[in-house]
């Protein structure tokens, strides 16, 4: 097998002769689900749910971590200035339990199983990692295991597309809430997933493919825990002026030092693309790294697509086709 220095084994005994795993990769939360169905005898025990990860071994859950406060250290000859408190930096200490347990890829087991009349089990694995990886799953008689990679290892192009709000967030919303920024959001995104799975030299994660909600940390930290290329997040406008329309595309000013590719180039050609296949009014690009974390935070090129304003009624008869959601998602 191709087993790389970050693995997951599983450890079979008695009754796994004709078990069946399945992966389910949750990106956005650093998390895989792992599924074995056909259990012919007892669930994976803590002690069989094995690691190696940078030539160490582990088994069993993970200690919670208990970092310890490391105090800031100041300038000889200079006090801290009154009414600032200087908060200590978190750090493991090699007394701290968790300390051996720092390069273990997985720091959070949970686990359920369901027994069905047939006398089989079907055990659920939900395992938090430290990252994100690429997995590749091997078996043989005596284990499952799970093999891990940085996606820069395999993908040389990657990039990470962000339907924004969704679930109890709804974003915001045309007159008497006929339509939802969210679903539409959504909407624009599956499009832009039938286009881009045909193209497999780039590998694209999603934050969300449906009305679940991502935290805004969640949203940027995938992007930056895979060291995506580029960020795109797609978004609709509204403002309680309602003659305000048009597409505005934000980003990160911060990124204006940068040399070749950087926000403000991206955000530029998203714009122009977006002029080709949406024609809308160009209010032109913005940038709003001071108070927009997905935009702020991010450490590759990011835009922030504003395709038209839901407030406005002229726009919304263009955006609530399907027709206008498919050339948006052409365009970008």
């Amino acid at each position: 097998y191709n087993l790389t220095d970050r693995t997951i084994i599983l450890e079979k005994s008695d009754g796994y002769e004709n078990a069946k795993l399945v992966l389910t990769e949750l990106p956005v939360s650093r998390q895989i689900q792992v599924t074995i169905s056909n259990i012919q005898g007892k669930a994976l025990e803590d002690n069989q749910i094995k690691r190696i990860s940078e030539d160490t071994y582990y088994y069993g859950t993970p200690p919670t971590p208990t970092p310890t406060a490391m105090p800031t250290p100041t300038v000889a000859g200079k006090v801290p200035v009154p009414g600032v408190t200087l908060t200590p930096i978190p750090t493991l200490s090699p007394d701290d339990p968790y300390y051996s347990w720092r390069n273990d890829v997985v720091t959070q087991i949970e686990t359920s199983e369901e027994l069905f009349d047939d006398g089989s089990l079907t055990q659920t694995l939900l395992l938090t990692l430290d990252k994100t990886y690429v997995y590749k799953v091997y078996e043989d008689e005596w284990n499952f295991y799970i093999s891990l990679v940085r996606p820069k290892d395999v993908y040389n192009k990657i990039v990470v597309i962000d339907a924004g709000h969704g679930g109890i967030d709804m974003g915001t919303t045309s007159a008497r809430a006929q339509y939802m920024e969210k679903s539409i959001n959504l909407n624009i995104v599956l499009y832009l997933k039938e286009l881009l799975d045909s193209n497999k030299e780039i590998k694209v994660y999603y934050t969300r493919l449906n009305d679940v909600k991502p935290t805004l940390k969640q949203r940027v930290n995938l992007a930056n825990d895979v060291e995506a290329d580029f960020f795109l997040s797609i978004h609709c406008n509204a403002n309680e002026t309602k003659r305000l329309h048009g597409t505005e595309v934000l980003y990160n000013s911060l990124q204006n030092e940068w040399t070749g590719m950087n926000s403000r180039r991206f955000a530029t050609i998203c714009m122009e693309e977006m002029n080709s296949h949406l024609g809308l009014f160009d209010r032109g690009i913005v940038a709003r790294d001071h108070n927009v974390t997905v935009v702020r935070d991010a450490k590759m090129p990011v835009a922030l697509v504003e395709t038209a304003f839901m407030s406005n009624v002229s726009d919304m008869e263009v955006l609530s086709t399907e027709e206008a959601q498919r050339n948006i998602a052409q365009g970008l």
